[in-house]
């Protein structure tokens, strides 16, 4: 296994079988994935999505993915 699939499995370890399955229907690229979930300067959540989960926050970012992927914004 290289590098990439590693880091593309620890991703999918922190985030969790539910969340994992969001995170494929929303990111068919899997490199895009790993970027965005270590990427610390994500403004909508204020911290990375890793951080994100690490503090126990795994479903709500996988209701903020499926919202934004339905086009639901909380109205």
């Amino acid at each position: 296994m290289d590098n990439a699939d590693q880091r593309l499995q620890e991703v999918y370890r922190i985030a969790g079988p539910d969340l994992s399955k969001v995170l494929d229907a929303y990111f068919p690229k899997k490199d895009e994935l790993v970027d965005w979930f270590y990427d610390s300067n994500n403004k909508a959540l204020g911290k990375s999505p890793h951080d994100f989960c690490k503090n126990g926050n795994t479903y709500e970012l996988e209701c903020i993915l499926m919202d934004l992927a339905t086009g639901n914004i909380g109205l």
